[in-house]
């Protein structure tokens, strides 16, 4: 079991498996936050908080992230569309060593939605990020990483 937590330990978050890597995403906001993001299926992740959690969302509206509203932590982002069953799990809010044993991916979240290198698992890979013209494109489809099998998140 792996456990995340604000600041001042009112809100918690907790999946069974460390991320193998972590997204370091240049967009405005995730710049601002100073966040590296974990995914993981939202029906994975447990959530408790003892106080109220803050909600900000900008843009497009697709996602929502989530804050403590006792530290002002940054914990969590959640997807707008309830159908899309994804979040993304503030990493530096997770004990150093499963951070430090994590490999740190570039999202040039802010232009192309896409990532600067190649999918490092197949069990879990990228998101999709929306790109500025309001369209689509999987996170691994670039020509760098086109041939490395990414698919999208895998339901391994």
């Amino acid at each position: 079991m792996i456990g995340a937590s604000c600041h001042c330990g009112a809100v918690t978050l907790s999946a069974d498996l460390p991320p193998e890597w972590v997204a370091d995403c240049n967009c405005s906001i995730c710049r601002s936050y100073g966040a590296l993001w974990a995914y993981y299926r939202a029906s994975d992740v447990r959530i408790a908080a003892s106080v109220p959690i803050d909600v900000y969302s900008w843009g497009a509206k697709t996602l929502r992230f989530h804050r403590c509203s006792e530290c002002g932590c940054v914990t969590h982002w959640t997807k707008v569309d309830p159908a899309i069953d994804r979040i993304g799990i503030n990493a530096r809010l997770m004990p150093p060593d499963i951070l430090a044993a994590a490999r740190i991916r570039r999202l040039d979240g802010a232009d192309t939605g896409l990532y600067l290198d190649v999918c490092p698992s197949p069990r879990l890979t990228p998101p999709q990020f929306p790109l500025r013209r309001g369209f689509v494109r999987r996170a691994c489809s670039s020509n760098s990483v086109r041939d490395s099998g990414c698919s999208g998140f895998a339901d391994a």
